[in-house]
C-alpha cells in the first residue's frame, strides 16, 4: 500500500533521456462499474528510448491511498482486464496506469471511476460459485493463485503472495461469506 502520489527520479538532462508517457484512455473519467464484473483498462504508452514496464494501481479513498492491482506489465502491453471482487459499492476510486522507461524514469496518468453494488456477495471461499464449499474450491483458488490472477488476491494487498493461500484457507474454514477485509 502506497500513501502518497509517486515520485519521480529524473536522470541528469544531459543524458538526453526524456521521462515516458503514459495516457489512460479507457475507462472514461467518471465512468461506474458493478461489483463482480471487469473494468477493461486501456492506455497509450510511449517513451524515446523505450517503455520497461507498465504498473496499475487503484485507490479506494480518493487517492489517500494506492494499492498495486497489476505490477511489472511488458512494456507493450496496452491493456489489462480488472475483475473486481463482490461490492457494496465505492464511490471514489481513482485508477494510475504507470509507465517506466529502460532508466527507470516513470509517469502516471489517473482517472476517477466508481464501483457500484453488484456481484453475488454469497461467499469468497466458494470460489468456483457453486454454492458449496468443497475441495473443488480449493482447485479453483490454486489454479486462480498459479495463473496470477487478481481474484487470487485474498489478503487485498495488492499482489500474489505466500499470504493469499493461507488467506483463502482461514475464510474457507471459517465458512465466511464474505471477502475479507485487507490488511494494513
Amino acid at each position: 500500500m502506497f500513501f502518497s502520489e509517486p515520485f519521480s527520479i529524473r536522470p541528469d538532462p544531459r543524458v538526453g533521456d526524456l521521462p515516458p508517457g503514459v495516457e489512460v484512455i479507457s475507462p472514461a473519467p467518471g465512468s461506474s462499474y458493478p461489483g463482480g464484473t471487469a473494468v477493461p483498462i486501456q492506455w497509450s504508452a510511449k517513451d524515446d528510448q523505450g517503455i520497461r514496464s507498465i504498473s496499475i494501481q487503484a485507490s479506494y479513498d480518493g487517492g489517500r491511498t494506492w494499492n498495486f492491482i497489476a505490477r511489472d506489465l511488458p512494456g507493450d502491453t496496452t491493456s489489462y482486464s480488472w475483475r473486481l471482487p463482490t461490492s457494496t459499492g465505492i464511490p471514489n476510486v481513482r485508477l494510475r496506469v504507470i509507465a517506466a522507461d529502460l532508466r527507470f524514469q516513470n509517469s502516471s496518468d489517473t482517472v476517477p471511476i466508481s464501483i457500484l453494488p453488484g456481484g453475488d456477495l454469497a461467499c469468497y471461499a466458494d470460489c468456483n460459485g457453486d454454492k458449496n464449499l468443497d475441495s473443488d474450491d480449493f482447485t479453483c483458488f490454486n489454479n486462480l493463485f498459479s495463473l496470477g490472477d487478481p481474484a487470487a488476491d485474498c489478503n487485498q494487498n495488492g499482489g500474489l503472495d505466500a499470504e493469499d493461500p493461507s488467506c483463502f484457507k482461514e475464510t474457507f474454514g471459517r465458512g465466511c461469506f464474505t471477502k475479507p477485509k485487507p490488511r494494513g
